[in-house]
């Protein structure tokens, strides 16, 4: 197994790596059964994340912030 940080996975689920770097981890995570698990955790996570927000996210922005 290749050792990559939890960082580097997260950013690359989260589409923030650039290509050079995201390309190494597609590869690292096509040989590796590991890391591709590491980074469908990562990928599911961050999309419950989503879930729970969205509503919130569409709320308009109160009034006392605004000011």
């Amino acid at each position: 197994m290749t050792n990559v940080s939890d960082e580097m996975l997260m950013a690359y689920a989260d589409g923030e790596l650039d290509g050079q770097e995201r390309d190494r981890i597609a590869e690292l995570a096509q040989r590796d059964p590991a890391i591709a698990a590491r980074i469908a955790r990562f990928s599911a996570s961050a999309q419950v994340a989503r879930d729970v927000f969205s509503p919130i996210q569409s709320e308009p922005v109160p009034g006392y912030l605004i000011q």
